[in-house]
């Protein structure tokens, strides 16, 4: 994991603080208690931290977990709109910021909100468990760019859900299996296979196909990885356009989603082992 805030940022996120400019010290403590930070700041006149103290603090406490740090420089700058400390693009502080948000591959939309420029990081999943999935299926349902990457990282996204919940329910995993026995096994462990999905009702077909459909999805996103994604050390361009990937992209969160939330359901239900 790593930062998602250069140094530099979060000095030119303190700049609007200076001499007492900005939100109140109230609003910056009711902020930082929506994200369980505490500096134990009592106003009493003569207290040493000044505002831009707190936030640079604050900030570099948050940023280690890239979503929670971007949620909170997020609402950071809903403070800052709404004390109408920003607003103006021609002021230096605002410049700077701007400046400092692209350096680190961010950017600062006209509604005052920050996105990542390539929302995609290579993550661990090994090492990382359930917590390192769910922050990769939410960065890639925000990606926008860059077909091979996004291509790649469905696709190992898909991987990853299937051998964690294998896993987590007990099952072996053969290191060298492929990626259609594996999502196919995994979604017979709970019971999503077509097969076992009941056709007797008026419309069960419907979704029986529905259901095998996405099957063959993952099968043709495991296929077009290995032709135009990243991976197995391919470097080479991709011929697929963003917009095609995007729209693939979407369908493997939707897939991931729902394994991931039947899988949760299973387990709370007792239907499955640890």
């Amino acid at each position: 994991m790593v930062n998602l805030l250069t140094d530099y940022c979060i000095k030119c996120f303190g700049a609007f603080f200076d001499a007492g400019m900005g939100p109140k010290h109230k609003e910056l403590t009711q902020l930082f208690c929506r994200f369980g930070i505490d500096d134990n700041f009592v106003w009493n006149g003569e207290n040493s931290d000044s505002k831009r103290t707190r936030i640079e603090r604050a900030l570099r406490k948050v940023n280690s977990n890239p979503s929670c740090a971007l949620k909170f420089a997020n609402d950071l700058l809903s403070l800052l709109r709404a004390d109408q400390s920003v607003g103006d693009k021609h002021s230096k502080q605002e410049q700077n910021l701007r400046q400092a948000l692209v350096e680190a591959g961010l950017n600062l939309t006209d509604a005052y909100e920050i996105y990542e420029e390539n929302p995609i990081s290579k993550i661990d999943f090994e090492t990382g468990g359930r917590a390192a999935i769910d922050e990769q299926l939410n960065r890639l349902q925000k990606a926008q760019d860059d077909p091979a990457l996004m291509i790649g990282t469905a696709k190992e996204l898909l991987e990853a859900i299937a051998k964690y919940v294998l896993k987590e329910s007990g099952m072996p995993v053969d290191k060298k299996i492929d990626f259609n026995p594996l999502i196919h096994i995994a979604v017979e462990r709970m019971n999503l296979a077509p097969k076992s999905i009941n056709a007797d009702y008026e419309g069960g077909k419907c979704v029986r196909d529905i259901y095998q459909q996405a099957l063959n999805i993952c099968k043709e996103l495991g296929q077009l990885r290995n032709l135009q994604g990243t991976g197995h050390g391919r470097t080479l361009p991709t011929g697929v356009d963003s917009q095609t990937a995007l729209f693939v992209v979407k369908i493997a969160c939707l897939i991931a989603q729902l394994l991931l939330q039947e899988w949760d359901k299973q387990r709370m239900a007792g239907r499955v082992s640890n």
